[in-house]
């Protein structure tokens, strides 16, 4: 590594948030940003993301917005020429990405430094047969096992070790691909699917030790081999569960003095022969019983575990670990939270920190949930208590545990599941004892006991204890804190209600409104208070607010906070709709005592009530689908009052949760039965079939509207704006079509004077517009628009609701940009690849180009697609082969291989496009699936026919594209949008952010 500061850096970043890389990577980028910059540093950052905060720009920091591939990264790094490259900070992405350019020797012939872990570490630690050798050579024990890179090999060395099985491919991400297998079918079907995803081709076959305990220790170590245990972590789930997926405890409550030196002892050895510069996780499998250990993996990167190490114990470890990779010492490194000038010191803490995962599972009810080795959960919550039933209840509230009610089912109990915790206590409600549910869900004693405790005990808060890293040995400056009985009241004018855990639909992007909020209010010199439990993001960093409330974000800390603090002031705008759902019962509750500026609560009301809302469009004069109201009881007699198909929408809901297009009778009976037992009042509307999907994200003050432009939805109507392909500025909505648009908005802000954020869903049909809903709040594409316009709208609608007037600007967007979607489907194996009104992505990529076709390219490279491929699966039902006919010949005309099957052939053939000729899945070979295993496939079109079933060939063949990573296209608009895109160029066409 250099002596020399480095002149300027390049930081990559992790790109979506997917099941297993979320926002703490954002956070954890975000925080090594403002160390470099903090050196006179210039930072490149690049980031596919565009809901993060660091591709924001800022001095001596540049964001770049581009795929994040090794192509890319070479072009960049000849533009912007940095000498140094940080890889660890990009999670498993930017490891694998700083891997590939450094083997390829780019980085070399570039004179690049490598900075912090070099890329040899990595290696070690990332591939399976060397990281085993290397624990060997430091006499650290490790599980039996074999390395693989054949299918015969797999089954031949799981035979001799015996079943059941671990399955750990190389380089991969929360368990991609890995699994456990308990038999030889269960072996061949994850093996298969690990050897294709592992980048070297090859998996771990390991003895399983499940039941053992699983340990964490987070350590920090400089080049001149300082180093120190940052933080214990002990999962409360034992091996066999994701630690993505197991409520964890910090620091580690069930070792004894002699066992917790053994394993910090073991963590600073390993990170010592691993030579790591900075931060990495060490995870070990702990038999409580024998007092034996074994060394399962090395993260040698920031992860998931360091953020809520970071969070748990206020070490800032990503700051730390970035001022390391610059060459500085430990002992040189102030830190920021005690002012003391040494970050040699290891945290110290009296206090518990229990994190708890959250699952989507609503939004996937046909997937089975039961937690293995491979993440399933898409965020998490952290709670700070004085013992553990105190965190642990905390953790239950900020879940929904608390109150949800569960009919004892034991053999929930048995096998690790999300619905675990709230059977523990059923089961003890059902006279289990602590010992039999102990052994039956292989918890710990303690940890049972104090879980019933935590759902038993009343919690009666007043004030807030600091979170002390030093044990009260030195002062304490930073004003992190968290609820506890009888402790002190602070200050503060503005409370901002965060965003809670990352769930689909209540993602990053509100968190990143939340941060500019904050960033806002402060320039104006208000203190402001955030309240947020979740330990991944930026706005749950130290120095983002002038007080951070760690807890959960409900009405009872709320009370807390008001109750003990100056605040006066709450925002819930930009926390998405949980803040929203306890604005009522706070201005219930204090009424006049507490001031909640922007749009009346009244205004709200009408707006998030679907019946109420149909009612003003009727009065406003605009257009709105025919709607019925009803509930649970009667919506089987009432559906039939309107013509099928119709959507069905819930009041009062985020992502679409629990809404459907149903088609006929059946399906209707068929929703009920699920979604009846969730939701009691329905509305339904009937479905716009065949109309377009537009929005607009919008600031008002009650009189003057600013509207950066319209977002277009690639997709028809009837699919999630979450989960569409979405265009800004519109391109294919006609110009009068857009002025009625704003027009309408306009006339809803007046109407009802709203203050602050809003957007707005369009149904666009027979140039007629339709409302679909307005939302006076933050939207998951406020981030999105803000990039492109360059208008930053969380900041302008802060200042709104503060009194603020707009003032006229010129807006003026220069690039085009695309959202892409991103699912978590490769995660969720049980689940059909197929989507509706009920959001299922959990983030997003961003493409930008001069036009349409360049934005298209690079948001589709941006998302993981190849669509430079030659060949093209083409099914379109023979009734509507005339739609399609253009598109089809663009691609045609493009050079594309069209393969089709017999049908979509012979009609084909009629216009004199040639086709290759394939089987259906269940006739025989060459079938669709057969091809995409060749790799040579670009993308699918099927167009599905009305008599559409999701058992057919259609649900394999989206599950087979979507684990091969080919483009997966279902409507028209998305083909005409591919065959634009492609048609004219070979679909590489990479635009960078500027």
């Amino acid at each position: 590594m250099n002596e020399k500061m480095p002149r300027k850096v390049l930081l990559i970043g992790s790109g979506p948030i997917v099941i297993g890389q979320s926002a703490e990577f954002d956070y954890s980028g975000n925080q090594a940003i403002k160390a470099i910059v903090s050196q006179n540093v210039e930072v490149v950052v690049v980031n596919s993301n565009p809901a993060t905060i660091q591709t924001d720009r800022h001095e001596m920091v540049k964001p770049i917005m581009a795929p994040l591939d090794e192509q890319t990264m070479m072009r960049i790094i000849d533009d912007e020429k940095p000498d140094s490259i940080l890889g660890t900070f990009g999670g498993q992405t930017g490891l694998n990405l700083l891997i590939g350019l450094w083997k390829s020797g780019f980085l070399s012939s570039r004179n690049i430094s490598i900075l912090g872990t070099q890329p040899e570490t990595v290696e070690i630690s990332e591939d399976r047969l060397k990281f085993k050798e290397k624990m060997i050579q430091l006499g650290e024990p490790v599980l039996e096992s074999y390395y693989c890179s054949t299918l015969q090999d797999v089954i031949r060395y799981a035979k001799l070790i015996g079943f059941p099985v671990i399955v750990r491919p190389s380089f991969t991400l929360g368990g991609t691909g890995g699994g456990i297998a308990k038999d030889i079918d269960e072996l061949r079907a994850i093996a298969e699917q690990g050897l294709f995803l592992s980048r070297a081709g090859s998996i771990l076959i390991e003895k399983s030790v499940i039941g053992w305990a699983e340990l964490e220790v987070e350590v920090v170590r400089d080049s001149a081999g300082n180093k120190i245990a940052v933080c214990t972590m002990e999962n409360v789930d034992p091996m066999g569960v994701h630690t993505g997926d197991s409520i964890v405890v910090t620091p580690f409550l069930t070792l004894n003095d002699k066992n917790y030196q053994k394993i910090r002892a073991s963590a600073l050895k390993i990170a010592e022969g691993l030579g790591i510069v900075g931060a990495c996780n060490v995870q070990f499998a702990f038999n409580s019983s024998t007092e034996e250990y074994y060394v399962i993996e090395v993260n040698p990167r920031l992860s998931r575990s360091s953020a809520l190490a970071s969070k748990a114990t206020g070490y800032p470890i990503a700051r730390v670990a970035a001022l390391i990779a610059l060459g500085k010492k430990l002992t040189e490194i102030e830190n920021t939270v005690t002012g003391e000038q040494n970050a040699a010191r290891e945290p110290a803490i009296d206090y518990i920190v229990v994190k708890c995962p959250v699952w989507p599972i609503e939004k996937f009810p046909e997937e089975n949930f039961e937690l293995g080795t491979q993440m399933k959960s898409t965020g998490e919550v952290m709670s700070i208590g004085k013992t553990l039933s105190e965190a642990f209840r905390k953790s239950l509230r900020s879940t929904g545990m608390l109150n949800r009610k569960v009919a004892f089912n034991e053999s929930l109990l048995t096998a690790p599941n999300p619905e675990r915790g709230p059977q523990i206590y059923a089961a003890f409600k059902a006279g289990f004892s602590v010992e039999r549910i102990s052994s039956l869900t292989g918890w710990k004693r303690l940890f049972v006991d104090e879980w019933i405790r935590a759902y038993e005990e009343e919690q009666n808060f007043s004030g807030f204890s600091l979170v002390d890293t030093c044990a009260g040995e030195f002062e304490v400056k930073t004003p992190y804190y968290y609820s506890n009985s009888n402790g002190r009241r602070i200050s503060g004018d503005v409370l901002v209600l965060g965003g809670g855990p990352i769930t689909i639909g209540q993602g990053i992007e509100f968190d990143y409104s939340c941060v500019h909020v904050s960033h806002a209010l402060r320039k104006r010199g208000m203190k402001v208070i955030i309240l947020n439990d979740n330990p991944e993001t930026v706005s749950t960093d130290f120095d983002e607010s002038d007080f951070l409330i760690f807890d959960p974000v409900d009405f009872e800390s709320v009370r807390n906070i008001i109750e003990n603090s100056e605040v006066r002031i709450v925002i819930p705008w930009f926390g998405g709709q949980r803040p929203i759902n306890i604005i009522g019962k706070i201005k219930e509750y204090f009424g006049e005592r507490i001031t909640i500026p922007g749009t009346d609560l009244r205004a709200m009301d009408i707006l998030e009530d679907r019946a109420k809302f149909a009612d003003l469009m009727r009065d406003l004069g605009i257009s709105y689908p025919e709607f019925l109201f009803t509930s649970v009881d009667s919506f089987t007699r009432d559906i039939g009052k309107i013509s099928f198909p119709v959507i069905v929408r819930p009041s009062y809901t985020i992502s679409g949760a629990h809404m459907s297009v149903l088609k006929n009778s059946e399906e209707a009976e068929e929703y009920i039965k699920y979604h009846g037992r969730f939701v009691k009042e329905f509305l339904v509307e009937r479905y716009l079939d065949n109309s377009i999907e537009a929005e607009i994200d919008a600031v008002s003050d009650g009189e003057n509207v600013l509207i950066p432009g319209i977002i277009e939805h690639i997709e028809e109507a009837g699919i999630h704006s979450g989960d569409s392909t979405s265009i800004f500025p519109a391109r294919n909505v006609p110009n009068h079509v857009q002025e009625t648009m704003k027009e309408y908005t306009k006339l809803i802000c007046r109407r009802l004077g709203i203050i602050g954020p809003l957007n707005i869903q369009f149904a666009i049909k027979n140039d007629v517009v339709h409302i679909i809903e307005v939302n006076p709040r933050s939207s998951r594409t406020f981030p999105f628009v803000s990039k492109i316009s360059g208008i930053n709208l969380s900041e302008i609608s802060a200042a709104v609701v503060m009194g603020e007037k707009l003032d006229s600007r010129r807006i003026n967007v220069g690039k085009i940009g695309v959202k892409i979607p991103i699912f978590p489907f490769d995660k969720l194996k049980g689940s059909d690849v197929i989507l509706g009104p009920e959001m299922r992505s959990t983030g997003e990529v961003i493409g930008l180009g001069e036009n349409m076709r360049d934005a298209m390219a690079s948001g589709y490279k941006a998302a993981g697609y190849d669509i430079s491929k030659e060949g093209v699966i083409i099914s379109v039902p023979s009734t509507r082969i005339g739609e399609f006919l253009g598109i089809i010949k663009m691609i045609s005309d493009s050079g594309k291989v069209i393969y089709s099957t017999e049908g979509t052939a012979n009609s084909l053939k009629k216009y004199g496009i040639v086709t290759v000729g394939i089987k259906k899945i269940y006739d025989g070979n060459p079938n669709t699936v057969d091809l995409l295993k060749t790799g040579n496939i670009s993308a699918v079109i099927n167009i599905l026919s009305d008599k559409y079933k999701s058992e057919s060939d259609g649900k394999v063949m989206r599950r087979a594209c979507y684990e091969k990573r080919v483009l997966y296209i279902s409507t028209k608009t998305q083909a005409a949008a591919f065959a634009e895109t492609i048609y004219g160029g070979d679909g590489n066409g990479t635009s960078i952010s500027p």
